[in-house]
């Protein structure tokens, strides 16, 4: 124990007498530890981006969206609408545990002196279920509030702190566009985005305020819904006879969510949507059918190989701090032939001088995957604040970084440090 104690002992006296040659080998190893740390801190916060998304947005929710047609008017383009929407809810009645239809409108709220751009959405109230949109305060809602049109909504907590920062905001009426509107409650801030291509995608802000779909309807310069009288004269659409209201008068809608009983059923439901609406659209590709979570899943892959690319560098850049150690134990061995053969000659084994030098190596490795710690956590903290990148560091990434430069210390320490203990001693002493 005390010979291995002074061969660790010499090791450091000679890493300390080597500093320029020491410090740049380290660099390497340091650089390297910091990269695979910052990737895998990247990684992992993809990832658990990705899930918080599939959790939010439903993995078994279907989305069908209106498409802008390129070089078609309003009338030709033949958007979805409520009537697609009633057909839809009664085809799949059997597999669909909630669906709501969503309009939507872009205003401006006022209060007193307060302004904020905003968005409305008109949907039903199985709307907060299917996203499991969390309430803060007050209450989401009702049938009734929807059968009767109340000018009642909902805003998320960052809004109404934006627009009633000093007063309760609950059963305060807020300013519209040119309507007002009663806030009955506050839901928990969200924001979430899915690009599903480049003219479409999900979204959900804090300036989002939620509002029966029959009141946007009726209150912000739509009246076409007072027009059907009941949900029959709908069904009726296909079979349409004189006097009944053409399927180009019923509201548009930007979009209808879908939420199936079981995510197994999430392709069938999608291939009979999209026929159904190929044949209400008479072939018009004026709607997008799709599941956010497939999408997701392949947005999960695509960062996955480009987090594989990242990691396979951050890997490259530990190899070259490994072939660093290894030219500086080979450049201390001819610099020090001398010295191993005087310590052979009076007495060190060839296992003493294989300690000593593998000490080097791993002393060298160690403080660089240190170091190289520090800097990765501090790295993956700024890429987050500045680039406004998810990332989470864990116990496991900086393990395995750390493992791996020791591991790459020992390995490309030991050749060297075995040469030189089978250095002959005469030999050594006689070297100029």
């Amino acid at each position: 124990m005390i010979k291995r104690f002074y061969n660790i002992t010499i090791a450091i006296e000679a890493i300390m007498i080597n500093k320029l040659k020491t410090t740049l080998t380290t660099l390497g190893i340091i650089f390297g530890v910091a990269s695979v740390i910052v990737m895998m801190s990247i990684g992992k916060g993809a990832k658990k981006e990705i899930l918080d998304q599939m959790e939010e947005i439903g993995s078994n929710n279907i989305w069908v969206q209106s498409a802008v047609v390129p070089g078609a008017d309003a009338k030709s383009s033949r958007s979805i609408n409520y009537g697609d929407y009633l057909s839809i809810k009664e085809v799949l009645q059997s597999n669909t545990k909630r669906i709501s239809p969503v309009y939507t409108l872009p205003v401006t709220v006022k209060i007193n002196h307060s302004s904020a751009g905003g968005k409305l959405y008109g949907v039903e109230s199985s709307y907060f279920d299917i996203f499991s949109i969390s309430l803060f305060r007050g209450s989401f809602f009702t049938d009734l509030h929807t059968d009767h049109a109340l000018p009642v909504c909902v805003i998320s907590a960052s809004l109404a702190s934006k627009l009633f920062p000093k007063t309760e905001v609950l059963n305060k009426r807020i300013k519209c566009n040119d309507s007002y509107l009663l806030v009955i409650g506050i839901y928990k801030t969200r924001n979430t985005s899915l690009a599903i291509n480049d003219n479409q995608s999900i979204e959900f802000l804090e300036s989002d305020i939620y509002l029966p779909a029959k009141s946007l309807l009726m209150r912000f310069g739509n009246e076409s819904l007072t027009e059907i009288e009941s949900e029959q004269s709908v069904h009726r659409m296909p079979f349409m006879t004189e006097g009944d209201i053409a399927d180009d008068e019923l509201p548009e809608l930007a979009s209808i969510v879908v939420q199936l009983k079981h995510e197994m059923h999430q392709k069938p439901a999608m291939a009979i949507i999209s026929r159904l609406l190929e044949r209400r659209k008479r072939g018009t590709e004026s709607f997008t059918v799709f599941a956010p979570e497939i999408v997701l899943k392949q947005q999960q892959r695509s960062r996955e190989i480009f987090n594989i690319v990242l990691g396979t560098i951050a890997g490259i850049s530990l190899l070259v701090g490994g072939i660093g150690i290894m030219n500086i134990m080979y450049a201390s061995i001819v610099d020090r032939i001398k010295e191993i053969g005087t310590r052979l000659a009076v007495g060190a084994s060839r296992h003493d001088i294989l300690e000593q030098f593998l000490a080097e190596a791993v002393l060298i490795s160690c403080t660089g995957g240190l170091i190289g710690i520090v800097l990765g956590i501090i790295l993956a903290k700024a890429t987050s604040y500045f680039f406004d990148i998810q990332t989470l560091i864990s116990v496991s990434s900086i393990f395995i970084a750390f493992i791996v430069s020791v591991g790459v210390g020992i390995l490309f320490g030991y050749i060297p440090a075995r040469n030189a203990s089978k250095k002959d001693p005469v030999e050594s002493l006689t070297y100029f």
